[in-house]
């Protein structure tokens, strides 16, 4: 389900709650409420993916490294 998020409909300004004076412009009672776009993309079954395929960094922790 995706969050609410609160737009300025003169300059765009996106806020999580809604604001009556815009921070970036100044405007006041310009905010919107819209849903907020889904940054997930498509979705892929967990055992779809390559592992192989997908590159890894080393943190130089070993610990660290083997529980991410």
């Amino acid at each position: 389900m995706a969050k609410p998020v609160f737009s300025c409909v003169e300059c765009g300004y996106a806020a999580p709650k809604f604001l009556g004076r815009c921070p970036n412009c100044g405007a006041w009672g310009s905010f919107q409420e819209a849903a907020e776009a889904s940054a997930a993309g498509d979705l892929v079954e967990l055992g779809a993916v390559d592992l192989a395929q997908e590159p890894r960094f080393s943190s130089g922790i070993a610990e660290f490294d083997r529980v991410l």
